[in-house]
């Protein structure tokens, strides 16, 4: 599977965000070589709305966060077991 994760230019806090729209999942990575979250059962029409909203950020926190939706944090290698 290709992630879907593309740089979040214009926002301070996100590194990469990005829609897999076959799983209907939103995964967001808040800071580069940070965890990614994985939000599950995000339709399109929040996905889009993300996407446009001035404040990246402010959108992931009221649409996903805030809004209580399921979610797998996926932490990143370590930099020893990428090394090897």
């Amino acid at each position: 599977m290709t992630s879907p994760l593309q740089p979040a230019t214009g926002s301070k806090g996100i590194a990469q965000m990005g829609y897999d729209a076959g799983a209907q999942q939103y995964h967001v990575q808040f800071r580069p070589g940070g965890s990614v979250y994985v939000y599950d059962d995000v339709d399109k029409e929040t996905a889009d709305a993300i996407a446009a909203a001035d404040s990246k950020g402010g959108a992931i926190q009221s649409r996903l966060v805030s809004a209580g939706l399921k979610f797998t944090k996926i932490d990143p290698p370590d930099a020893e077991e990428s090394q090897g």
